[in-house]
């Protein structure tokens, strides 16, 4: 399932890897 355009994975992307920052920083 392919849906989902680069731009929108990179937005995904970007949410995931903040809150991950905020759980560790």
């Amino acid at each position: 399932d392919s849906s989902e355009t680069d731009e929108e994975n990179a937005a995904i992307i970007a949410h995931i890897s903040r809150m991950v920052y905020d759980e560790v920083k």
